[in-house]
């Protein structure tokens, strides 16, 4: 458990003695950025900097002045700018007390690895930046994004991060600063990180949750729910370490690296924004390898009474996010180059894929439709429904060529502003076209501020939630709420 960050929060730790203005009752400048790692610097007019950086209040002229000079020193300023003027914005060794505490713990969703998960406060007194831990339950070697339970048990205590974040890299390449990080990771870790003490707390945490974690566990079972991790359906995914394990390994690995035995496992960079983006895992940047039909016929198994082929692959057919076919057997995939969260234009198609010879390979390709973000397509009668947030769309092949000639839009406002910050993740997902003539769409957590059929009908849906529409566009509505983030739905006869 956590205490919030809020005003109460700020008027606690950072007080001020002034009545007014509003920026001065105590609570100091407080941002929760969004993939915000390192410091951007996104130019010298403020309205960039509030969607990444997400003032929780109106930031005064001065305010926002200061965080952008904060951003221009952090990336533009040269070495010995940096060195002689960080710590008017920052306590050095409070940043770098708040860096090891990560590294130790081994919490990657964090500002110095995924840019999330933590608070910028300024403080009105001091007028520099502190940095406040937010959600922490990925700490302890959970971020399996990021690597195995073993690797991150293993984390690099001098690098806890991937790729380049500048803030701590140029605060390290300062000899006298990395010196002082190496004295607190070693004064904390015969202090409070030790085995001893981890595992103390540990039982005394186990010992006051048993009997709601014993209630919780037959309340599992008796939903049947699967088992948590990075899975596949059916199968259960790697885990992370239970405390003891970790509190031994990481406590070890932690050792060995102050020794200077070893230098720990360093994450690779990843990311789920357009290519080369990266991806993770198997997928991450220098781990990628082509597929091709000796690997395919390795690696992906089905019944022994499916046939399975290498239908398409890269450059033909890359990014698919969902895929439809028509009766025809032409197969619609939703390609979206933007990655998950990109936000340039231009990098989202519906392609669509004809196997002319029957070999089950496909042998045509044409761009059916450009639209940005599509998160689904399902298809009839040589037209296409593609839902592409903040709009759903019917295209159609007029003169049955494989490229669309005309778009309806159908329904319009189906996501909130944060597609704009944030791209596609998270916002409206799929289309599907229901046993009923019902088009079914899986509305993630974002939500709909307000969104239009062609009828003129509107809905407002909180949070995620499944919405309706007729194939022409009419009677909007929603159908379900009360979910999180559905990316695809699946309809049945009961």
């Amino acid at each position: 458990m956590i205490e919030n960050v809020d005003t109460r929060f700020l008027a606690d730790r950072f007080p001020l003695t002034l009545p007014s203005p509003p920026a001065a009752r105590g609570e100091g400048l407080l941002m929760k950025p969004f993939r915000v790692r390192g410091i951007d610097f996104l130019g010298n007019a403020w309205g960039a900097y509030q969607g990444q950086y997400q003032p929780q209040r109106e930031a005064t002229q001065d305010e926002a002045t200061r965080v952008i000079e904060f951003a221009k020193l952090v990336n533009q300023s040269t070495s010995a700018e940096f060195a002689k003027r960080i710590d008017s914005f920052i306590d050095v060794e409070a940043f770098l007390r708040f860096m090891a505490a990560n590294a130790l713990a081994s919490n990657l969703e964090s500002f110095f690895a995924l840019g999330h998960n933590y608070y910028l406060v300024l403080d009105p007194k001091t007028n520099k930046f502190n940095f406040i831990p937010g959600d922490l339950e990925f700490a302890f070697a959970n971020f399996l994004l990021m690597g195995s339970p073993e690797q991150l048990m293993d984390l690099s205590v001098q690098k806890p991060y991937p790729g380049q974040n500048k803030l701590p890299d140029r605060l390290l390449a300062i000899k006298e600063v990395n010196a002082k990080y190496q004295r607190l990771l070693k004064e904390l870790s015969t202090t409070v990180f030790t085995k001893e003490r981890l595992l103390t707390e540990a039982a005394a945490i186990d010992k006051a949750t048993s009997a709601i974690r014993a209630k919780e566990a037959r309340a599992v079972a008796a939903r049947r729910e699967p088992p948590p991790g990075f899975a596949g359906p059916g199968g259960a995914g790697p885990r992370p370490p239970d405390i003891k394990t970790f509190a031994e390994k990481r406590v070890a690995s932690v050792a060995a690296q102050l020794a200077g035995k070893s230098k720990g496992y360093v994450p690779q960079p990843f990311g789920f924004g357009p290519p080369p983006g990266g991806g993770f895992g198997p997928f991450a940047k220098g781990n990628q390898r082509p597929i091709d039909e000796k690997t395919f016929r390795n690696e992906v198994q089905a019944p022994p009474e499916f046939d399975v082929t290498l239908f398409a692959a890269p450059p033909k057919v890359n990014y698919p996010v969902a895929v439809a076919a028509e009766p025809s057997g032409a197969i619609y995939v939703a390609v979206d180059e933007q990655g998950s969260l990109g936000r340039t234009p231009g990098g989202g198609k519906v392609l669509r894929c004809v196997d002319k010879d029957g070999d089950g390979k496909v042998d045509d390709v044409t761009v059916f439709a450009k639209v940005d973000h599509p998160r689904g397509v399902c298809c009839r009668a040589g037209s296409a429904w593609v839902m592409h947030p903040p709009a759903l769309s019917v295209f159609h092949d007029d003169n049955s060529d494989g490229v669309a000639d005309r778009q309806d839009v159908l329904v319009t406002g189906l996501t909130t502003e944060q597609i704009a910050n944030r791209g596609g993740d998270h916002t409206t997902n799929c289309v599907r076209m229901g046993i009923d003539g019902w088009l079914y769409i899986g509305v993630g957590d974002y939500g709909i501020k307000r969104a239009k059929g062609k009828d003129g009908a509107t809905i407002v849906l909180r949070g995620g939630g499944v919405v309706r529409v007729r194939p022409d566009g009419t009677e909007l509505e929603i159908y379900c709420t009360g979910l999180r983030n559905p990316f695809d739905l699946a309809s049945t006869r009961s």
